[in-house]
């Protein structure tokens, strides 16, 4: 622990918790009164009433009220300066409507006095018109109303019979003398609607030649079923009207059809939230009104002086509020501050597994900690107030005490006695408390005690076991070496005895064992080597471990193996000769079966000759009779040569080089079941062969793969002489990937585990030398194949031959298959 962490935390919560103990012992309280009272003076820290409190509290609840009346203040200013602003905001929208809404009716009341007044001026000059076709009743119409662009006479059929056009400039073209009006709708219902009624009529808004000035259309019915039209422009009797009544540029005045703009792509559409007012247009139809929209900024917080004052006292509240806001805020982090700090001092002293000790000039203890009195057994009593010989059993002054004011630290080993009488061992390191600022002189020391009984049981426990592991590497029937990888310097970081004993203390025999093992066909991480500077084998193990300081480090443990290999070299030779051995029973076993088989080709051939001697002694014979008869004995002779040369192939099939070709399942069933067949008119048996792959090809050694079948045969009948069966199967199959021989029988079973069978020289049979089997799986797995031995379910054993189709062992382990796959001799099911 150091020196600058341990001085103000524990000197503080020493005084705090020495406080109870005040209580009992007067004179302990004026020391320790003293000893606050002097460090207080001379030094900068002040501790006040709050802290004093916060220390000492368990838990301090902080006063929030303020804190909650200040937020709720605010937020009742905030709600009471939106309110009043929105109601202000409410009344101007109400002024504002009403003033709209007054302009309105006055533009309206105006258009329809000059439109009633068009009418009543158009009503002489119209009947007029219709008799004399003349334009010059219209000049003081047109004169006295701008708004009035044309007026025509138009026929029942929608045509028109004359026009008269105003002298002032429009836009709109005129309708010409022959023209039809039938397309116009609003023009034509107007038309309808008038001659039903007998009286003039307003047509609905509409506009020509698509331009954007509005019109409409007074109709004046004549009796004859013709019509006067005059046009009229609504938009310039509007745009006077606007001008007239001097209305603000901020507004914008729209003519409605059926509650839409018209024409629709004449304005934008009206923004929302915006003052409008609709008003009727007399005596217009009455789906056509006019609306006026105050389309100008908002200008409430600036234009209203009552939404100023509003906005200036809130601000000024508000920041009166925050700055009150801030400082309880402040304030209540400032205590939590305090708090956690006090808390994280509390936690730290309780925490520390070591037990701490603050100590006077005077020896005696100021402070413990909570690992201390549970070190030392203080349940109920405390040591503050005690010495320190009293309270650990040990003095300072044990220690020359000019070190501790030269700022040294101390450490030493001791037996501590704890408060039931029991010891202990214990590290103990006495730090002296930084002065005072302006003083050369320690206040005292902080003392840490530490149990170290379990860590000098474990050290020498750790000892002893090194001793151990030394040791049982050192009698070890292996050269063990340790080697520094990481800087490739080949530094030498253990050797054991034997190690030394073959190579001294140099690297040089680690290095060549590496290299050697490098070169070797390693299993994992042991291979085989053969040292061919002192002709010695050897079983090397290479690993790789961090070694203590170093890093990765290479290991290598060298067993002499030499006298294992001869011994597995003799037992090779052993077994080749067992396997000659097997070979020779096997043909011996075949030898009565081979008479058999030769006395009937030898018989024929002894009859065909006898009669052919007999017909010529007789004089019977004839050319044709003897060459058939010579024919009959070449063949039975040749059928003995073959009988013979396939006994002589089996016989040779000993050693060699594997012949590896690719033949069909067809040629070695065919072969098998030539030598299998003499083996079964010996038992009796009979053999059911069913080959489902006709065809099919596979490269193998075709002898070797024939021994091995022949074998399973011989074993499949011989087990069936113990039961009533008399049938062995022999199936083929074949995949995309590996051909399938399976020989199944109905005999005793397997009376042991599957893979105890292929185990060399275990038999159950009385002649039967145990190594036909572990032949044969050898040879399959040569030939990377496997055997798999079943259970048959209607009793009797299944024994499958797994060969792939393509692939076959390397030379050198094919030869070595080869070497062992003559035997014959099978085991026991």
């Amino acid at each position: 622990m150091g020196v600058d962490a341990a001085i103000l935390p524990s000197s503080s919560l020493g005084l705090l918790q020495w406080e109870p103990a005040a209580a009992e012992s007067n004179r302990h309280v004026q020391f320790v009164d003293s000893f606050s009272s002097s460090m207080l003076k001379t030094s900068k820290i002040k501790v006040d009433d709050k802290l004093l409190e916060l220390i000492s509290a368990d838990s301090l609840r902080v006063n929030r009220f303020g804190l909650y009346v200040t937020v709720a203040a605010i937020v009742f200013i905030l709600i009471l300066c939106t309110t009043s602003l929105w109601f202000i905001d409410d009344e101007s929208r109400k002024l504002e409507a009403s003033a709209q809404t007054a302009v309105n009716q006055s533009i309206a009341r105006q258009f329809e006095e000059r439109t009633l007044a068009l009418a009543h001026s158009l009503d002489a000059p119209a009947k007029r018109f219709y008799q004399t076709e003349d334009c010059e009743v219209f000049a003081v119409v047109f004169a006295l109303h701008p708004a009035l662009r044309e007026v025509v006479l138009a026929q029942p059929d929608g045509s028109v019979r004359a026009a008269c056009r105003g002298h002032l400039y429009s836009e709109m073209t005129p309708r010409a003398v022959g023209t039809s009006i039938a397309d116009q709708r609003a023009t034509q219902d107007a038309i309808a609607f008038s001659i039903m009624s007998e009286h003039p009529v307003f047509s609905e808004p509409y506009v020509r030649q698509h331009r954007m000035t509005t019109y409409a259309d007074l109709v004046i019915p004549i009796s004859t079923g013709e019509s006067v039209i005059a046009s009229l422009s609504l938009t310039r009797l509007l745009r006077d009207l606007v001008g007239e009544a001097n209305l603000h540029t901020a507004y914008r005045l729209d003519i409605l059809v059926d509650g839409s703009s018209f024409p629709p792509s004449l304005y934008a559409p009206i923004p929302e939230g915006s003052v409008s007012v609709e008003t009727q247009l007399s005596p217009l139809p009455y789906n056509v009104s006019f609306i006026t929209t105050n389309t100008a900024p908002k200008t409430l917080l600036v234009d209203s002086t009552p939404a100023k004052t509003i906005i200036v006292l809130a601000l000024g509240l508000l920041f009166t509020l925050t700055l009150l806001l801030r400082y309880q805020i402040r304030q209540m982090r400032s205590e939590t501050e305090l708090r956690a700090r006090v808390a994280i001092q509390k936690t730290f002293n309780d925490s520390i597994t070591d037990g701490l000790l603050v100590v006077g000039l005077t020896s005696r203890v100021l402070f413990s900690n909570t690992a201390f009195d549970k070190l030392f057994g203080y349940k109920e009593e405390s040591p503050v107030g005690l010495s320190v010989r009293e309270a650990i059993g040990i003095s300072v002054d044990v220690v020359d005490p000019q070190r501790f004011h030269e700022g040294k630290v101390v450490e030493l080993e001791y037996t501590a006695r704890r408060r039931d009488g029991t010891e202990f061992d214990c590290h103990i390191s006495v730090t002296p408390l930084k002065p005072i600022q302006g003083r050369t002189k320690s206040m005292g020391w902080l003392v840490a005690v530490r149990d170290v009984t379990e860590q000098r049981r474990a050290r020498l426990a750790l000892a002893t076991e090194h001793e151990r592991t030394v040791m049982m590497i050192e009698s070890m029937n292996a050269a063990v070496s340790v080697v520094h990888l990481e800087e490739n310097n080949n530094e030498l970081l253990y050797a054991n005895a034997l190690y030394c004993k073959y190579w001294g203390q140099s690297v040089e025999g680690h290095v060549r064992i590496r290299d050697l093992f490098n070169q070797a066909s390693a299993v994992g991480h042991t291979a085989e080597i053969h040292d061919k500077k002192n002709g010695r084998w050897l079983s090397v193990t290479r690993s790789v471990l961090p070694w203590p300081g170093k890093g990765a480090s290479e290991m290598l443990a060298v067993t002499d193996i030499t006298d294992r290999k001869e011994v597995e070299n003799l037992m090779q030779v052993q077994a080749k000769a067992a396997e000659s051995a097997s070979h020779l029973i096997t043909m011996g076993e075949m030898a009565s079966s081979l008479a058999h088989e030769l006395n009937q080709p030898l018989a024929a051939v002894q009859n065909y000759a006898s009669a052919t001697l007999t017909m010529m002694q007789k004089g019977r014979t004839s050319e044709d009779r003897v060459a058939e008869a010579l024919t009959k004995i070449i063949n039975q002779t040749q059928r003995a040569a073959y009988i013979i040369r396939r006994i002589r192939s089996f016989a040779k099939a000993k050693g060699g080089e594997a012949n590896i070709t690719t033949v069909t399942v067809d040629k070695i069933v065919a072969a098998t079941m030539e030598l299998a067949l003499i083996q079964a008119k010996r038992f009796g048996m009979k053999i059911k062969v069913c080959v489902l792959c006709p065809g099919h090809e596979l490269v193998c050694d075709a002898v070797m793969i024939e021994q091995v079948l022949l074998n399973l045969l011989k074993n499949a009948m011989e087990a069936s002489q113990e039961t009533d069966s008399e049938t062995v199967e022999f199936t083929v199959t074949a995949t995309d990937t590996q051909t399938i021989f399976e020989v199944a029988d109905h005999g005793c079973g397997m009376p042991v585990e599957p893979d105890k069978v292929f185990t060399p020289f275990f038999t159950t049979k009385v002649t039967g030398m145990g190594i036909g089997l572990n032949i044969c799986r050898s040879v399959v797995e040569s030939h990377r194949g496997r055997i798999v031995i079943s259970e048959n379910a209607g009793g009797g054993t299944i024994f499958r031959v797994l060969l792939p189709n393509s692939t076959f062992a390397p030379a050198e382990t094919a030869q070595q298959s080869g070497d062992s796959g003559t035997a014959t001799d099978s085991n026991s099911q």
